[in-house]
């Protein structure tokens, strides 16, 4: 085997069956190849193929690393630490912001929930605006028949320390496929708000930042004034499309919300390279759900957090080469000039405005 198809072999590892490439084809089941391509890929939103660039990046990094890399725990976590202090860097972050990593965004729900500090009402805002398997890892059950660390987790089951989860989905479209007011979302959180308060619960709230459509509730204006009237709610951000600037993510941060992140969409790395981002005051108050070790390793959780010592140890190098490629596309595009990304992404309007005109579509 050739160092190329080793490593191309290396990135379609760490993760679930929606990431391996059956047998005698050339990509996984969402369309996207672990090898460069000459021509343009096609494949979900879920997904891209690695560029020729971040492939060579990885190739002659590779080398580098000591012969025990791929299985080693202490270098796999000291990668993933220099990783966290190079997103913090590019993004412009406080230096005590903390990383969790994960093979998908489906698996970041979990972080919310065994961050939660007992047992969690879960708001998601909307399930067909997220990932097909978020419906059971936000209610706190396994969503696959394996995960990145498991071989033969049970799908649908509740996964051990998370069974008191209750999960409330709350549409963001009327069954007519309008989008739902701001003001009737936050109203209907509200609500639920107040019955967790009333009955012990922690209450987690998931909205979605550029959802699947471009769907942004509640807006961030009645986002503050829930956490005026409900201070211990806690919101979790999917903002898994990354479309989403550093201005922006700083402002989610300051106001206490986890930001779920993958580096696979507009980052433009290869599938499976996710990130929960949050303020330092989520840290572990008592040690997280026994049932995460079948999901996580401890090098994917900040070092100072004791409460996840339970976690097994060992190595996902794919997970990290994802990672890493991840951030490659993503020191290259925040050293462009802003002035140059705004002139693109308003041409690109423009002509994708034509384009529909043209069709007789028109755009809202």
């Amino acid at each position: 085997m050739t160092a190329a198809s080793f490593l191309a072999r290396l990135l379609t590892l760490g993760g679930d069956s929606r990431i391996t490439v059956p047998r005698g084809q050339n990509t996984n089941r969402y369309g996207a190849s672990p090898h460069p391509r000459s021509t343009s890929g096609y494949s979900s939103s879920t997904a891209n193929d690695i560029s020729l660039a971040a492939f060579g990046h990885l190739d002659a990094m590779m080398p580098t690393w000591p012969e025990s890399a791929l299985s080693d725990p202490d270098f796999y976590a000291e990668r993933l630490e220099a990783l966290r202090g190079r997103l913090r860097q590019g993004w412009q972050l406080p230096h005590d912001t903390e990383i969790v990593f994960a093979p998908s965004g489906t698996d970041l729900e979990y972080v919310a929930l065994a961050l939660a500090g007992g047992p969690a009402t879960n708001v998601l805002i909307d399930a067909n605006e997220v990932g097909s398997g978020c419906i059971l890892s936000a209610a706190g059950r396994y969503y696959a028949e394996s995960s990145a660390v498991d071989d033969a987790t049970p799908m649908h089951a509740l996964v051990e320390g998370l069974e008191g989860t209750e999960l409330v989905h709350l549409p963001m479209r009327e069954p007519c496929g309008s989008p739902r007011s701001s003001a009737s979302i936050t109203r209907l959180i509200d609500k639920v708000a107040e019955d967790c308060r009333k009955a012990g619960r922690q209450c987690l709230v998931h909205m979605v930042y550029g959802s699947k459509t471009g769907l942004m509730l509640p807006h961030l204006a009645d986002l503050d004034r829930i956490r005026g009237r409900h201070p211990d709610v806690r919101f979790v951000v999917d903002a898994c499309q990354a479309r989403i600037a550093s201005p922006d993510l700083q402002g989610l941060l300051a106001r206490g919300c986890m930001v779920l992140l993958t580096g696979s969409k507009f980052i433009g790395g290869p599938p499976f390279s996710g990130m929960a981002v949050m303020p330092a005051d989520w840290a572990p108050r008592a040690p997280v759900a026994a049932g995460l070790g079948r999901i996580f390793r401890r090098g994917e959780w900040p070092a100072s957090w004791s409460g996840c010592d339970r976690l097994p140890s060992g190595a996902n190098p794919g997970l990290l080469l994802r990672l890493e490629a991840a951030l490659f596309e993503l020191e290259r595009f925040l050293a462009l000039d802003p002035a140059d990304v705004e002139h693109v992404i308003a041409s690109f309007g423009k002509h994708v405005s034509g384009f529909a005109d043209r069709l007789g579509a028109g755009l809202l």
